[in-house]
């Protein structure tokens, strides 16, 4: 039988979660899917439980691979994938039963490159749900990628576009450009969106809701320091400019600081490194070169785009004050920090 879609999961120290996540997918609703599963580097015995529920699994397949994070196990999963469509989800996300069915509905045609659908974020403390928010698109076709380039700023600002949990990709682009995810930590998936986007020439966004993310931002990956995390958003800063240029620079430009304070507050919590070093990263970032063009560049298209811009134009000393108090609130008060993310 011939495969519509492959849904790639990476599986890292998910054991907790491997029970219901196996359960879901396979009460998914259609003929034609496979699902990978791919661990790499757990330490709480998620591989040695995930060969037993797959055992003998004609939907679900388990592989393992070295821990180069998520990125590396959603590229080994392109390279093994069966079907036509592609869909990368987390092991710890809800996954409703009908979501292949109704990606089918959304499309009229057999050579779409990317449907992008509207989703529910749910913002996590100790497990509770403590922030629920529908993120709703309208049902729309760009034929072009003119008319999607257009409106790639504004699909970036409502958060539609950096993700990927929430689209569902073209297996074949993705061989015959060889796009991969670069092995970061972070930011992987918005560098990976953009170097897919520059080859989408049909596009679909749906006001159909198929994806439930979870966010912690006590332990997500997104929150979580990394020493390179400054270097991939300004690798993501500069392949965004590259691909849309003046229609979009003072938007990117804005979303750029935006990334760059979340990445602030990871330094500025971790238990890593010391105070001296945790202002010598965050005073390399505020003096860097891409930076003061972000801060000269950005649009202030909201209240908080224009607090925004004005904290990075305070001298250094007062910057740093203003940033570790945003990194308290943003522990310590998730769902009032994910309201302002939300209006950026």
């Amino acid at each position: 039988m011939s495969l519509n879609y492959s849904i790639i999961i990476p599986v890292h120290n998910a054991k907790r979660f491997l029970t219901d996540l196996l359960q879901q997918l396979h009460a998914i609703n259609y003929q034609g899917y496979e699902c990978l599963l791919i661990e790499n580097g757990s330490t709480d015995g998620t591989w040695e439980m995930l060969t037993t529920l797959t055992a003998d699994d004609e939907i679900c397949r388990a592989f393992q691979i070295p821990p180069h994070g998520p990125g590396a196990a959603r590229n080994y999963g392109i390279e093994h994938a069966q079907g036509k469509y592609v869909l990368f989800l987390d092991a710890d996300d809800p996954v409703q039963p009908d979501i292949l069915w109704q990606y089918d509905q959304v499309a009229d045609q057999d050579d779409d490159d990317l449907i992008i659908s509207s989703f529910q974020f749910d913002t996590m403390r100790d497990n509770q749900v403590v922030v629920s928010q529908k993120y709703q698109l309208t049902d729309h076709l760009f034929n072009s990628q003119s008319d999607f380039f257009d409106q790639l700023y504004d699909l970036m600002n409502r958060q539609f576009a950096y993700v990927i949990w929430n689209k569902r990709y073209r297996l074949a682009l993705l061989i015959d450009h060889q796009i991969r995810f670069p092995e970061f930590f972070s930011c992987e998936d918005r560098i990976f969106n953009i170097r897919y986007f520059e080859h989408c020439q049909t596009v679909y966004t749906t006001s159909k809701i198929l994806a439930i993310y979870r966010y912690d931002a006590a332990h997500g990956l997104t929150t979580r320091y990394d020493p390179h995390k400054f270097a991939t958003f300004k690798q993501w800063y500069q392949e965004a400019v590259d691909l849309l240029g003046d229609r979009a620079l003072a938007g990117i430009s804005a979303l750029y600081l935006k990334g760059l304070t979340s990445t602030i507050f990871s330094i500025i919590r971790t238990k890593k490194i010391d105070r001296q070093h945790k202002k010598g990263e965050v005073q390399e970032i505020y003096h860097d070169p891409s930076v003061r063009q972000a801060k000269k560049e950005a649009i202030t298209d909201s209240k908080i785009k224009h607090l925004t811009k004005i904290l990075y134009a305070f001298p250094f000393p007062l910057f740093y004050i203003a940033v570790s108090v945003g990194s308290s609130m943003e522990y310590r008060l998730p769902s009032v920090i994910e309201k302002f993310k939300r209006n950026y």
